[in-house]
């Protein structure tokens, strides 16, 4: 997979439940995408079945991630990504760029959709994502380790930045069914569902099909 880039190190490796895909971040001056990325660490994704590797940190304009990428897993679905990063190039725009905290960051490989989730109720993180992520299958749930005092608002920290502890971030369910990636569930994603009916290329519940349950988490999250 790498032997063609030898001066690349190789973390934070992940797979899905099925051993079609994998995602890792690698760093280094080797060459594993068409076009070249930055030597810093950056995230990507392999699938087995096509032989190709894509670059997962970066946006649908090509754009790398400025910063490096601290940490990276994959949901057992293959669908989405969580990563670990300074990164102010991945969300343009989004309240916690630029403020030079690692945060974590959800891609939705199947739209191009990226999110930052480092904004929580006590507001902007104060610290770190240390590490620890993990996301589900649909994308709802996302986990990961900080030292930050403020993720949880009103929250008392008897050691306040000395130790790491673990939160549940949850992210609006409505997105899981934005399957074309038009910032809405309607019409087109419903059609894009049916036709994947039986198949797994919109598994929104990661059972390995696309059936009733996938219809009523898109038609749950349809847009008004």
């Amino acid at each position: 997979i790498t032997g063609g880039a030898p001066q690349m190190n190789v973390r934070d490796v992940s797979l899905t439940s099925d051993g079609t895909t994998m995602a890792f971040v690698a760093t280094g001056f080797g060459q594993l995408t068409a076009d070249p990325a930055p030597p810093w660490a950056q995230a990507y994704r392999r699938d087995f079945q096509s032989g190709t590797t894509v670059g997962l940190s970066r946006t649908l304009d090509g754009t790398w991630s400025n910063a490096p990428i601290e940490g990276c897993a994959m949901a057992r679905g293959g669908r989405y990504a969580l990563v670990a990063t300074k990164a102010t190039s991945l969300v343009p725009g989004a309240p916690s760029s630029g403020a030079g905290i690692t945060r974590p960051v959800r891609i939705d490989t199947l739209t191009g959709v990226i999110s930052d989730h480092g904004v929580t109720g006590g507001g902007l993180l104060n610290d770190d994502v240390t590490g620890n992520l993990a996301v589900s299958d649909a994308g709802t749930t996302m986990v990961f380790a900080s030292q930050a005092t403020n993720v949880i608002e009103n929250a008392l920290f008897s050691d306040p930045h000395d130790f790491a502890d673990l939160f549940v971030a949850l992210a609006d369910a409505s997105s899981t069914g934005d399957l074309d990636g038009d910032g809405a569930v309607g019409p087109t994603d419903l059609a894009l569902l049916l036709g994947a009916w039986g198949g797994s290329l919109y598994d929104l519940d990661g059972d390995g099909s696309v059936g009733a349950s996938d219809l009523a988490l898109l038609l749950g999250a349809w847009s008004a």
